[in-house]
Parts: C-alpha cells; structure tokens; sequence
C-alpha cells in the first residue's frame, strides 16, 4: 500500500506477543509515526520511523528494499492489539506487510510449537547488537525519537561484530545506522561477513533475505547458499565447537541479516569475544587504527670462532649489526671471511674459503661461525731449461689439514705448475715442514 499524503493513516489489529511491520525502503520514502495499542486503547509504544535509505545504505538499495522491517516489537503480554501507522511528510510511504509472533497463547508450553521445536522462542536481533557493541547511542538526548527504534539490550556489548565494514560502520556512520534505512537488518556486501559467539545447544535459526535479486552466503566457510527470496525468513545454521558463527556474504548481491532465533533456551545469550578477537574487528571496521607496533632495536652477534684441523681455536673476533629486534640479518661469507683474516695469525691461511656460507642471525640474538686455518708450507720452484737459463718461476702452497707435519707437493702440482709450452723432466716430488718453505729447481724442455 502507498501513502504519499501528510496524515494518511493504517490500521490493522493482531493477536500474539509481537509484530514486525515491513515497508519498502527507498531513497526517497518518507517518515511514519507507529503507534502500538492494547485492545482497551491504551498506548503501549509510540516511534518515529524514518523509511528513507539514505546515507551509507542508499548506494546500495536504490531501487528499494522491498519487505525491510521499519520497527519490530516484541515481549508483549500475550493478547489482542492494535496498530496505527501515520506518515509525517509528503514523501511516500510503502508498507508491504506485517508479521506476529506468538499467536498462540501459553507459547512456551503449547504442544503446537513443541512439536515442531519452536516452543518459547528467543529473538535476538543483531543489528541492535552491533550497534550496541559501536555504542551508537552513547551522548544522545533521550528525546531523540529516532533513537527508540533501536533498542539497545543490556549485557550485550562486544558480541556480534561486522568484518570488512568499514563504510557502513565507520565511526562516522554510526548516527546514520541508527537513524535511517532498515531498522532491524543488517546490509552485507560482497565479501563482508558477520560474526557473533552464542552459547546452547538448541539448533539455531538466522534471518536471512536477498535485498536486490538474490543473495549468497555461506555459514562458516561452509558450501554456498543462494536465496533469492525478498522476505525475512528463518534458516537452520550451525557454530563451530567454540560457539561462533561466521556468515560471509560470498556473492555479488545484497545480503540482510536480521533476527537469531533461539527456542527453548532462556539462558541462551551471545558470548563475548576476547580482547584479541574485538581490536582485530575494530581494526577491519575502520573503528580503530591499527597499533604501531613499537619498533626495538637490538644487535645481532655473529662470533667467528678460527680453529685449526684438530679444532683448537687459533683466534677469535665477531661482527654486529642493529636491527629491528625478531628479524633477520645475514651476515655475508665475504664479510666473514675478511673479519677472520683480520685476526689470522702469521704463517696461517684458510683451509677452504668456499665452505665459509651467508649466516642468519635474529636482531637480538647471537650466533656463532667456525672458520677453519692451518699452517701453511710453502714451495718455491724455479724452472729451467737443461744447461740454459732460467723460464719461469713459481709459489706452490698447502694450509695444514691433518696431524701430518709436512705437505706433500707432488709431481703433478709442481708440473701443472710449469710455464705454458714446457714439460717438467723431474720423477720426484718434493716435502716442506708446515710453518717453514722450501725451493725446488726443476728442468723443463
């Protein structure tokens, strides 16, 4: 039904504990003042509905949002009632329906719900708590009557949580998530999820519609869902061991979430998430800046140990770089290897600079290298020709490895040695004491 004159009027009556009443929300749908009667004529509530999406949902439904509930009641002593819906400005006003909740007298008992699971029903509905846990209320004037749309529920504040929201629920918005568009839904696009921990063992049920076609989403990562249903209506979901319940939106349309349902449990409340679980949202939501985490500087230590063939330390020295402390640094094989030449005594030389590796050492940690030396023997051979003069000379050295005293330099070292184009006559090699050096004169032809 479209009301597009000031002080048009609906009426309608019903029987039961509770009512939703639907309307469609566009950009330019106007105001509505709901009044709630007892059978005798007694006002029980009065609201001042704004129907407009506007703001931070009117990109996304601006084509309207067809059956968005614009005020829910609920709690109500079983019994007859009546409704009069009013519009307050020329901007018209598109009521699609209503619907009652405990129709049936004696609900917690009545062998008609209990047979099919649904006796005493709780209804938690999440909008109110996420704005709850944004403490959108806090500082604003009791006689806001927008405001009494939300009604916000004590002991729920930390629980139910949007991810990936930062649009819609920015710090900025907040006055627009109370005041305009959906009154008791929750807008998700693609790829934002709600999350919210429940305790009990009763099976759960979420409300769930499609704002624009149709709508996908999974429950915990589970296998995706595709409703293409514009009504509010209730589906059986599951939590995970620790209670939570994760609902993504994993398709490109609009997805609205509205009540939890819960029969059967009046124990059965959200669970608050840890302080870890909270920021990390608040982060994603754009609510709070993420912590600069304190950079500490600290040395990594890297100790070159310079040891001898039998592992006897011949000398020691080490290096240091400061970093942010945890990370990594490397310290090069070159660096190490000209760190440990800085301390290697006279008559020592490497035993094999290639077996020296790149070493990782966390910022505020040490580390320690061995980088392996001996004695070096040295043979100094001169070439000549037979009866000639001398064609080249040469420095053949070994670096002690064993408990061995003396290197051995045999033929084939000292002939691949030799000047280019010249053949080495001698059968013999030659010994030198390591720390000490020898010559040897060779012919060549």
């Amino acid at each position: 039904v479209n009301y597009n004159i000031p002080g048009s009027t609906a009426e309608f009556t019903f029987t039961g504990t509770g009512i939703d009443i639907f309307a469609n929300c566009a950009s330019s749908t106007g105001n509505v003042m709901a009044q709630l009667f007892k059978a005798d004529g007694t006002l029980v509530k009065l609201m001042t509905i704004k129907t407009a999406a506007t703001g931070a949902y009117g990109d996304q439904v601006s084509t309207g949002a067809y059956n968005s509930v614009i005020a829910s009641i609920k709690g109500l002593e079983h019994g007859d009632y009546r409704v009069k819906i009013t519009t307050t400005n020329a901007n018209s006003v598109r009521l699609d329906g209503f619907r009652v909740y405990g129709t049936l007298k004696d609900e917690a008992t009545n062998a008609a719900y209990a047979s099919d699971l649904e006796e005493n029903p709780t209804f938690f509905n999440l909008r109110d708590a996420v704005l709850t846990a944004l403490n959108a209320n806090a500082g604003k004037d009791s006689a806001d009557i927008y405001a009494q749309v939300f009604e916000k529920t004590d002991g729920i504040i930390d629980r139910v949580i949007v991810l990936s929201n930062a649009e819609l629920n920015s710090a900025d918005n907040t006055d627009t998530l109370l005041n305009e568009g959906p009154k008791k839904e929750i807008y998700l696009k693609k790829g934002q999820a709600l999350v919210f921990k429940v305790s009990t063992d009763r099976k759960l049920e979420l409300g769930l519609k499609a704002v624009n076609n149709s709508a996908t989403f999974t429950i915990n990562s589970g296998t995706s869902q595709t409703i293409t249903s514009d009504t509010d209506m209730f589906y059986e979901i599951t939590k995970t061991n620790d209670g939570t319940v994760t609902v993504t939106n994993a398709g490109d349309g609009i997805l609205a979430v509205t009540n939890l349902k819960i029969c059967d449990d009046p124990n059965a409340a959200f669970v608050e998430f840890d302080e870890d679980d909270f920021n990390d949202a608040l982060i994603a939501l754009g609510l709070m800046e993420e912590p600069e985490v304190p950079v500490i500087e600290a040395d990594a230590n890297l100790n070159i140990s310079v040891v001898d063939y039998s592992g006897a330390e011949l000398a020691s020295t080490s290096l240091t770089a400061t970093g942010a402390e945890g990370e990594e640094n490397v310290f090069a094989a070159a660096d190490i290897l000209e760190a440990a030449k800085a301390v290697l005594p006279d008559g020592y030389a490497f035993a094999d600079e290639a077996a020296v590796a790149d070493q990782s050492v966390a910022y505020g940690a040490d580390g320690t290298v061995t980088v392996q030396a001996g004695k070096v023997a040295t043979l100094n051979v001169t070439y000549k020709r037979l009866f000639g003069k001398s064609v080249g000379t040469a420095t053949l050295t070994k670096v002690q490895t064993s408990g061995s005293s003396k290197a051995s330099f045999t033929v084939s070292d000292i002939r691949a040695a030799a000047p280019e184009g010249y053949t080495v006559m001698t059968l013999l090699g030659t010994s030198v004491k390591y720390g000490s050096s020898g010559t040897k004169t060779v012919y060549v032809y």
